[in-house]
């Protein structure tokens, strides 16, 4: 299931690269692009690292709901 999900993240990067505005983005350097895996069951964030071709974990990403948040309503 990881692989696929960050396999999912890569092709959608790709997409991405491809949408006009995106690519102009990237071509004049105003624009960088990053993929990230969120693990649920830990709270880690895994930033995508070309240079190695793999998913690593992002220092200090364990995300916590800020006590400022407020529900949304229900459905």
């Amino acid at each position: 299931l990881t692989t696929t999900v960050e396999e999912n993240v890569l092709v959608q990067l790709e997409n991405l690269r491809t949408h006009p505005v995106v690519a102009a983005g990237l071509a004049r350097k105003g624009l960088n692009l990053h993929g990230w895996v969120y693990k649920f069951e830990t709270g880690q964030v895994f930033g995508y690292d070309s240079q190695n071709g793999q998913f690593v974990p992002l220092e200090g990403t364990s995300v916590t709901t800020p006590s400022t948040a407020r529900e949304l309503p229900p459905i």
